[in-house]
């Protein structure tokens, strides 16, 4: 079974860099190759390894020192966000006790 998987992973590996060094689009060079466009966007953003090919380990995939930064939650009861839609179709979201004075300043200035 991974003779398998290493031939699909090569006959892929090939026709991802085939088209790289085209100037054709993805579609194009799908078509012009008898592939589904959408196989080839999955093999060309799978990195290509193989059984006797192992995968490197570098500085970012290593394990980093985990901080914790102290967060204050504030909880108010009385926010609600509200939506208020207009006839024409607009809309002002998120409307709350914190925000309900702008947007009264802003429906006054529309009228």
């Amino acid at each position: 079974m991974s003779n398998k998987l290493d031939q699909k992973r090569t006959y892929w590996a090939q026709h991802v860099s085939a088209w790289q060094k085209t100037n054709l689009s993805q579609q194009a060079y799908c078509q012009k190759h008898s592939l589904r466009p959408h196989q080839l966007s999955y093999w060309k953003n799978k990195p290509v390894i193989t059984h006797d090919q192992p995968a490197k380990v570098t500085a970012s995939s290593q394990a980093q020192e985990t901080t914790f930064v102290p967060v204050e939650i504030s909880l108010q009861e009385d926010v609600l966000d509200l939506i208020i839609q207009f006839p024409n179709g607009a809309r002002i979201t998120g409307v709350n006790t914190r925000t309900v004075s702008v947007v009264a300043l802003l429906m006054k200035a529309a009228l």
